[in-house]
């Protein structure tokens, strides 16, 4: 069997390969620099942090609030028991 010999002449081939370094930088990903994931990472936890010391401080108040209504009605019922 032959086979028609084609060759390309030297200005398609600089045609072609221009369209190929060019179709290879429109459909390039660009790397994500880990710095990012770092930093989210890092806002997250101080999120986090910050989510935690506000919970801790409503538990806190509403544990205060508690100790007060309890020693207010053991001071009523020991009032009322002295009279």
């Amino acid at each position: 069997m032959k086979f028609a010999k084609y060759s390309t002449r030297e200005n398609e081939k600089t045609l072609y390969l221009t369209h190929v370094v060019q179709f290879i930088e429109d459909t390039k990903i660009e790397a994500v620099p880990e710095l990012k994931s770092e930093e989210d990472e890092t806002v997250k936890t101080v999120q986090r942090n910050r989510r935690s010391r506000m919970l801790l401080r409503l538990l806190i108040g509403v544990l205060i609030v508690v100790i007060v209504a309890l020693l207010t009605y053991i001071a009523l019922s020991i009032y009322e028991l002295m009279n």
